[in-house]
């Protein structure tokens, strides 16, 4: 593996699967949950890694070859009770070099320095209330392509989900302003539109792209708390897309 690999893992199975949805914002106090030094070992030259982890310590110096591995969680249900899923992104602390982009420099440290300030470790270590976005990974595959992951569904199939980082786009002063900023983001517009006639094809397409890849009950979770049509009524864009009333 390359010194500048990096092994985004994504634990929240609800990712927003398909272009056209932007990054998908989450609210709530984020906080460093975990910080892990990592390493790779093989015995021979080929051989696929294996993974060796052991908890960081203050002060700690690393050795060649390993790095840190940050996760971070923002507290989700804090905000939102009815949520039955977790938000946790675990990232690999690698800098851009020569040959590769990593995430680490690209995305996630400037936003934390840019958003949260110098000291973000130091004020994470108490929790801060923050809008994160998932944005699409800067790493690539050996076909030179984002990185990327597979999982089964229920039925038997299989989708392909962009890796993704977290990047910190907004930090609040209070548990109460970041409630009202998620709100106002995720209420209905008052401009709603009445029926489905007047959800555009490219929208619906994009919805029955997210039904492809997730249950309903997954897709509600995801219209409701990302809120990308937040313009449209729900029911009536969920049964577009279904095909009850699709115009095409």
């Amino acid at each position: 593996m390359s010194n500048f690999d990096f092994d985004l893992l994504n634990e929240a199975i609800e990712e927003a699967p398909t272009a056209g949805f932007g990054p998908r914002s989450t609210f709530g106090k984020m906080t460093i949950a975990d910080i892990q030094i990592t390493s790779w070992e093989r015995q021979t030259k080929g051989e696929k890694g294996t993974i060796k982890q052991r908890p960081f310590a203050k002060g700690e110096q690393l050795k060649d070859g390993e790095y840190l591995q940050i996760t971070f969680a923002v507290d989700i249900k804090e905000l939102n009770p009815t949520l039955d899923f977790e938000y946790k992104r675990r990232v690999d602390v690698k800098k851009t070099g020569a040959k590769a982009k990593t995430d680490w420099t690209e995305t996630v440290e400037p936003a934390l320095i840019s958003v949260i300030g110098k000291d973000w470790a130091k004020k994470l270590g108490k929790g801060v209330y923050v809008e994160v976005q998932d944005v699409d990974t800067v790493v690539l595959d050996k076909n030179g392509n984002p990185r990327s992951w597979t999982k089964t569904k229920d039925d038997g199939t299989e989708a392909t989900y962009t890796n993704t980082a977290p990047k910190v786009v907004a930090m609040f002063k209070s548990k109460a302003e970041c409630d009202a900023t998620r709100q106002a983001r995720f209420a209905k517009s008052e401009t709603a539109a009445e029926n489905d006639s007047d959800i555009p094809a490219k929208v619906i397409a994009d919805v029955r792209g997210l039904l492809k890849a997730v249950d309903e009950e997954q897709a509600r979770t995801i219209l409701t708390e990302n809120a990308p049509y937040n313009q449209y009524d729900l029911e009536a864009l969920l049964a577009a897309a279904n095909g009850d009333k699709a115009p095409f």
